[in-house]
């Protein structure tokens, strides 16, 4: 009888261990502080501890997985989480999922269908692009934001036959004109924001527009709305109550020449379209509406903007060869984005104290920028802000700034000194990538996340110190950086947190702080 039991038991054991080896065990898992940081197990079925509230960028990137179940705990997926999975057929979401981060599951081909909780909030840019099979999807209501049209799949959207794909709390996410009448579009009253590119994509849906009516109830019209939408586009009625308009939205609609302006509109939404419906014109200074310098026309190396200039539109002085030095009046409150792009040989630029905020790609390449403050009431340095300012020797973020965007000061070589004040909470990806002559910093106990690879190849950086002994950071955030050789990144902290084991695991110097 042993004999025949023996080779039974075996054969068990063989059955179960091929029924279990494609489910992923705890230690596959690297969780700190509740944030699934990286996956490093071979299984095929994923079921994510409880306890995760969220899944970290980029973590099951590339990975050869089947199905993957979340616990209820978890309220955010990042960026990229789950993109290129090309075997991911099944997805299991957490009912308490709250956001869902761009291409966080693009290029999964396999994928289906996909449940989205009630609750949901926001989608964000091809967070399911090239998933190429996901027919069968719903959108909650309770979504508030919308990515750009790629963010759901083609072959979804192209199911939703009708003339206006509205989503979640009433987002006009994309404009079918082959379900419509073509020429004379207005859109429905329960529309309160038009998405970006949404009359953008698919021309020939356009092609015959000849104008657009939107309702008061539209607040918001996102970047590049309509952007290129029609060369027969040349009337836009606007409805009371519509609030503000993307600087792109209308970008190249050349033959717009009809429309009408309501109390409503911010001032800055003004310059969203060609005409100068009003203001100050000069040789020098393209002004519009109320205070919107739209363009400097001149080439004056030293320039002072006239008062009462409230806004400087992005791209105003862009690619200005010789612009040196600029003063702006006390009237200026915001800088749009890439205002200054590429002046290359601007020196100096004294930015007012009024100012509250400054754009995405503001001073890029401004290869001699020497002296810029950033004024107390800024409340975030936005994406490639300073990108490339090689002259820049120093930078102090006032306490009101919460966040440091990607790539602000990348590739800043001779930035020396960069002070934090209490108050920062974030530090975007590549923020001082190729910051070569930064040494030592300080974060304040305010700051909770630095991105990935924030301080690579800093080669001069000798210590790093992290008041806050929690805060969350990527495992290569000095990937490339002077620790990896002599001398070494030496990482200051508090004991006994999330910071310590970071260090400990990728062999960084630690010390001690009180």
């Amino acid at each position: 009888m042993r004999k025949i039991l023996v080779p039974i038991l075996v054969v068990t054991i063989l059955l179960l261990s091929v029924i279990f080896s494609d489910a992923a065990a705890s230690d596959d898992f690297l969780i700190d502080n509740g944030v699934l940081i990286r996956y490093t197990g071979k299984a095929t079925k994923i079921v994510i501890p409880d306890g995760v509230t969220v899944i970290g960028e980029d973590t099951f990137f590339l990975k050869d997985i089947v199905s993957v179940t979340m616990p209820d705990s978890v309220t955010v997926i990042e960026n990229g989480a789950f993109s290129l999975c090309r075997s991911l057929t099944k997805v299991t979401l957490s009912k308490n999922l709250k956001s869902i981060g761009g291409g966080a599951f693009a290029a999964c081909p396999k994928l289906k269908s996909i449940r989205l909780p009630n609750g949901l909030e926001r989608i964000g840019d091809g967070a399911f692009n090239e998933c190429t099979l996901l027919t069968d999807m719903n959108i909650p209501a309770t979504v508030t934001y919308i990515g750009s049209w790629d963010s759901l799949p083609l072959n979804w959207t192209k199911k939703q036959k009708q003339e206006f794909v509205i989503l979640g709390d009433g987002i006009l996410y994309k404009y079918n004109g082959y379900y419509g009448n073509g020429e004379n579009v207005v859109i429905p009253n329960n529309v309160k924001i038009i998405g970006e590119y949404a009359f953008s994509y698919d021309h020939s849906s356009t092609v015959n527009m000849k104008s657009v009516t939107i309702p008061g109830s539209v607040k918001e019209v996102r970047r590049g709305a309509f952007h290129q939408s029609s060369d027969k586009l040349t009337k836009v009625t606007i409805g009371e109550g519509v609030m503000s308009i993307a600087a792109d939205a209308f970008g190249y609609c050349s033959n717009l020449t009809q429309v009408n302006i309501p109390k409503s509109l911010s001032d800055t939404s003004l310059v969203s379209f060609r005409e100068p419906w009003s203001g100050n014109q000069s040789e020098e200074f393209d002004i519009r509406g109320n205070g919107v310098l739209f363009k400097y026309k001149g080439n004056d190396a030293n320039v002072i903007i006239p008062d009462g200039v409230k806004h400087i539109y992005p791209g105003a002085f862009a690619n200005n060869s010789t612009l040196q030095t600029v003063i702006m009046p006390q009237s200026v409150v915001s800088i749009g984005d890439a205002a200054f792009m590429s002046c290359y040989n601007l020196v100096q630029a004294d930015i007012p104290n009024e100012v509250r905020n400054i754009g995405e790609w503001t001073f890029y390449s401004c290869t001699n920028l020497r002296f810029v403050k950033i004024p107390q009431g800024v409340t975030s340095i936005e994406e490639s802000t300073f990108y490339g300012c090689r002259s820049l020797t120093q930078i102090d973020i006032p306490d009101t700034v919460t966040s440091i965007g990607k790539l602000a000061f990348a590739n800043a070589y001779n930035l020396t000194k960069a002070t934090f004040a209490n108050g920062l909470k974030s530090i975007g990806h590549y923020a001082f990538v190729d910051c070569r002559a930064l040494n030592g910093i300080i974060l304040p106990p305010s700051v909770t996340y630095i991105g990935n690879m924030a301080f690579q190849n800093n080669t001069n950086m000798s210590d790093v110190t992290i008041q806050n002994p929690n805060m969350r950071i990527y495992e290569n955030i000095f990937f490339g950086n002077s620790f990896s050789g002599s001398p070494k990144v030496t990482i200051k902290a508090p004991v006994g947190g999330s910071v310590q084991r970071i260090a400990a695991r990728n062999k960084i110097p630690f010390k001690a702080i009180p």
